[in-house]
């Protein structure tokens, strides 16, 4: 990674050229910089006292940006239009309108006479396909039954259903024409460089920033659909968010496709440390500290995000390559430790053995604010489990909040 794109600023806007398409998962260049040597050398694991370097950080223009503190919000639509604006609606109601012409030319389809549609029309039909989870029917043509048991009046005041079912199959993106066979993500390509550019420019974010992945429902065909049994909906589209730890925005996201994932690969970091690299690439040298779990902790990351002035803290598997050999620690809440001289590797013993990495915390106890059942002692355990465990989740946030819009539905699309 060079230099200029670690010091972006967070004002220049956000571009999904070429240069960034060009980053598969599946690169084999060789990476020859001093980090990589450096990397390779045996860490000088020691025991005794551990003062981490910290880094320091403006948080004088944290929270929304300058943007939206000049626009005028007052209705749950002016929101709603930060992300969803009218130019992302002209790209959606221009290839939907394509989509009808080039397909009714070449099947000959006998439907019901097609009339182009409007922004308005298409902000209409978001609206009400967000609304359907929350008024769940066995079928879509439910919705517009006139049956007192099951009928729902708003769905015929907003769309006939001939008129829903018509936008709906032919709801488009991007044009067909120009498909890109290596990226998986074509046709809705437009909807997410606009949707990142949005978030990105939504909020300054404060000092401490999570990863961590999640899952959206999807129950049609889709040869990248994941499956993480921890999930509510098990099944899905994996996505990796950075998420900022004080309000739980969204940052930036990256959509797991597979092999052609977009990546900025570095070969010495692995995949799950690229992908750290891609999330946090604006955010580099800011002082910001991210909090990730087991999946993407190592020695050879957290010392890469320190050069960059970015610290870290995260659980971390035991086998991981570059961990010291821990003494066993058998008396509950009691921990050991070892460190170099930016890295601590912590284990501490609770109900099982909890083993750390941190490049900002010092090993110390501290209390939780909880008291023990029996004994009425106040609960201590180490400083970076605690603010790790603050600092976690805010993707659960995120899974809750589009749980009550979900697309619940098998489709082709």
């Amino acid at each position: 990674m060079d230099s200029k794109s670690s010091n972006e600023s967070e004002d220049s806007s956000y571009d999904d050229s070429s240069d960034e398409n060009n980053h598969n998962s599946d690169l084999e260049e060789d990476f020859t910089t001093s980090f990589e040597n450096f990397s390779t050398t045996p860490r000088n694991w020691r025991k005794g006292n551990f003062n981490p370097r910290l880094f320091n950080f403006d948080s004088s223009d944290r929270g929304l940006s300058s943007r939206i503190k000049n626009l005028t919000l007052e209705t749950p639509l002016d929101f709603f239009e930060l992300f969803f604006d009218r130019k992302l609606l002209e790209i959606i109601v221009k290839e939907t309108n394509r989509f009808h012409a080039n397909f009714s030319r070449a099947s000959h389809s006998h439907t019901a006479p097609w009339v182009d549609t409007t922004i308005n029309e298409m902000y209409t039909f978001l609206a009400t396909v967000m609304l359907m989870p929350h008024s769940k029917k066995n079928r879509i043509c439910d919705y517009w039954s006139t049956d007192h048991l099951i009928a729902t009046p708003i769905f015929a005041e907003l769309f006939t259903r001939d008129r829903f079912r018509a936008i709906r199959t032919n709801l488009h993106f991007n044009d067909n024409q120009n498909d890109i066979a290596e990226d998986n993500l074509y046709k809705v390509r437009p909807v997410i460089d606009e949707l990142k550019r949005k978030f990105f420019y939504c909020l300054n974010p404060y000092k401490n920033l999570c990863i961590d992945e999640t899952l959206t429902l999807w129950k049609g065909r889709l040869h990248f659909k994941q499956y993480i049994p921890s999930k509510r909906h098990k099944f899905g589209i994996k996505i990796f968010a950075l998420c900022d730890c004080e309000t739980g925005f969204i940052m930036d996201f990256i959509v797991y496709t597979g092999s052609n994932t977009t990546l900025n690969y570095q070969a010495h970091l692995g995949v799950t440390g690229s992908i750290v690299i891609t999330l946090l690439e604006r955010f580099l040298n800011k002082g910001h500290s991210l909090f990730v779990d087991n999946y993407y902790s190592s020695p050879t990351l957290f010392e890469y995000l320190h050069q960059y002035k970015t610290g870290a803290c995260g659980t971390v598997r035991e086998n991981r390559t570059g961990l010291p050999i821990f003494e066993e620690v058998e008396e509950s809440g009691t921990q050991v430790f070892y460190h170099t001289s930016n890295l601590l590797a912590l284990r501490w013993h609770d109900k099982s053995d909890v083993t750390m990495l941190s490049t900002i915390h010092e090993p110390i106890m501290v209390p939780t604010g909880k008291v023990h059942y029996e004994t009425q002692q106040p609960k201590i355990k180490p400083l970076c489990v605690k603010e790790y465990n603050e600092n976690r989740g805010l993707v659960d946030k995120y899974d809750m909040q589009i749980s009550f819009s979900e697309c619940i539905r098998r489709s082709v699309k």
